[in-house]
């Protein structure tokens, strides 16, 4: 996994918590789109699994629900392009302002932990092993 795409996930994840916390769902459920994509690539698919959950638990005739997981939807390329539409109206640069912007921060880093999965466990404040199992 390259540097870039681990900070694209962080950022996509701790900017869905930010807009859940505001209850704007609509713009968290993206948020989670986008880090569900970043963690596909990234072959983290337990993260790439929970975003997809919580993505279909709100809406379950969502979109993603064509594809089993992440990596078959981005395959597909009516999901790349949605996901495409999606990028498009916020770019990944403008996200680190947004989350300033929510008055979201967090008091713990990467190297807190021992494992990247209970660091971004930690993020979505959720139980490891929860994450791990899926």
């Amino acid at each position: 996994m390259t540097a870039e795409l681990w900070e694209e996930l962080i950022i996509y994840l701790d900017l869905a918590m930010a807009f859940r916390n505001r209850r704007m769902l609509t713009e968290s459920d993206r948020a989670l789109l986008m880090a569900g994509c970043c963690a596909s690539l990234a072959g983290i698919n337990e993260v790439a699994s929970y975003c997809r959950e919580q993505v279909l638990q709100r809406n379950p005739a969502h979109l993603v629900r064509r594809w089993p997981d992440f990596t078959t939807a981005l395959e597909a390329e009516d999901f790349q392009v949605f996901i495409k539409q999606v990028s498009a109206k916020t770019p990944i640069e403008q996200y680190s302002k947004k989350l300033k912007e929510l008055g979201y921060s967090r008091n713990f880093s990467r190297q807190d932990f021992d494992a990247e999965l209970d660091f971004i466990a930690e993020i979505l404040r959720i139980d490891a092993e929860y994450l791990s199992e899926l």
